[in-house]
């Protein structure tokens, strides 16, 4: 979840609030019961605390601003990108996997290639992980002959133009859960644009909805040299 912290996704109780009596609160009209305040997230004029349900269960975790008792909830909701930023993201019916064409799945398959391996082999699509969020980072595209990443170029490689990188709209854009290839829909509204796609995408999610997934299809991972 990220809010003034990246904050982990567990459901069992913080070792500070093992044994200690929890008072019970309603945030965002919802009745839980909040734990003491974490001494690793709190900070200066921050204090953080985890919330729980009646049966004990981690939900969430409320950001306590001292300089205008101000206060925000972090919930953990349904999927992983929705947990991360909050929001309401909808699942696709197909995984990453089940786009590609039977010839590269199997190849994929035959090297044990992770969702990760498929940001630089894939060239036609951008690919981005919740990792990728979390960390504020791009994925590399690698070099169309070897797949080798541009900052490690060898003689030889050939990589896009920067500007047909630039040009990636919604539609060529991917967002997949690295663990199991999930393919994630954003909202409309989504901050992921601002943050990861090329300018403009935020006019254009207006126009055209929610995302790469949206267009169904099929992709092919570049071969393998």
């Amino acid at each position: 979840m990220l809010g003034q912290h990246l904050y982990p996704v567990d459901e069992s109780i913080a070792d500070f609030d093992l044994n200690t009596d929890i008072e019970e609160y309603n945030y965002d009209g919802r009745v839980v019961f909040r734990g003491n305040m974490d001494p690793e997230y709190s900070k200066e004029g921050l204090k953080v605390y985890w919330l729980y349900d009646d049966e004990n269960k981690r939900v969430g975790v409320v950001e306590h601003h001292t300089a205008d008792d101000a206060h925000k909830c972090l919930w953990y909701r349904n999927n992983v990108f929705s947990t991360l930023l909050q929001e309401d993201w909808s699942v696709y019916d197909e995984t990453i996997w089940q786009l590609l064409s039977e010839t590269a799945y199997d190849d994929c398959m035959r090297r044990g290639y992770s969702v990760n391996d498929l940001k630089t082999h894939t060239q036609a699509l951008r690919i981005v992980t919740p990792s990728d969020i979390a960390r504020k980072t791009l994925p590399v595209h690698g070099c169309i002959r070897c797949h080798t990443p541009g900052p490690k170029k060898h003689p030889g490689c050939v990589f896009s133009p920067e500007d047909e990188k630039d040009s990636l709209t919604l539609f060529d854009t991917l967002f997949v859960d690295e663990d199991d290839g999930t393919i994630y829909i954003p909202p409309g509204d989504s901050v992921v644009y601002a943050t990861f796609l090329r300018r403009g995408a935020a006019d254009d999610a207006a126009g055209l909805g929610a995302g790469a997934a949206a267009a169904g299809g099929s992709i092919a991972a570049a071969p393998p040299p």
